[in-house]
């Protein structure tokens, strides 16, 4: 998100429009990086929900309701590993003294586990343009035979093609 912040407050290059409302924030996500983005995923509702997770990436400017990064574009991405593992072992204390609240939540459609058909092991997806391939033999790599009209004692050809009728010498030219 603080990546797409700044990517979008460099596009429209105004002023006047320094970022998007948190309305828009699906739409510029999936226009951005072509993946679908979605709240729900983080069993959240609003993005100031989202916010509050990640506090230090963006915020919610009162005063216009833009979303507005947080840190410089040239933030290096290491900084944003320390602060995640910061707040993973800050959670972790919480929990580790009681508070449910700290616990992240994910509905199981957002990590994958919803809605497909699941297979068995050994199981596998059916493909029928394989039924196209059949008796089809993979290519074999042959050795390369010699050029029409070449000889094939190579040895002979170089002494013959090294010199010229005036008695220089010539590169030799290979075998096509």
């Amino acid at each position: 998100i603080h990546l797409l912040i700044h990517c979008f407050k460099q596009d429209v290059n105004d002023p006047d429009r320094p970022g998007f409302s948190e309305n828009d924030l699906e739409y510029y996500f999936r226009r951005y990086f072509k993946k679908p983005f979605s709240l729900k995923n983080y069993n959240l509702e609003k993005a100031s929900d989202l916010q509050n997770l990640i506090k230090d990436s963006f915020k919610i400017s009162e005063k216009t309701g833009f979303l507005e990064a947080v840190m410089d574009v040239d933030t290096p991405i290491e900084q944003f590993v320390k602060l995640t593992e910061e707040h993973r072992r800050e959670r972790q204390r919480r929990l580790d003294a009681g508070d449910e609240s700290a616990e992240l939540k994910f509905p199981k459609t957002a990590l994958g586990g919803g809605g497909g058909k699941t297979l068995t092991p050994g199981q596998g997806h059916k493909r029928s343009h394989h039924k196209q391939f059949r008796g089809v033999r993979p290519h074999i790599a042959r050795p390369m035979r010699p050029a029409l009209g070449a000889s094939t004692h190579s040895s002979n050809n170089r002494s013959n093609n090294n010199t010229n009728s005036s008695g220089g010498n010539r590169v030799a030219s290979r075998p096509r």
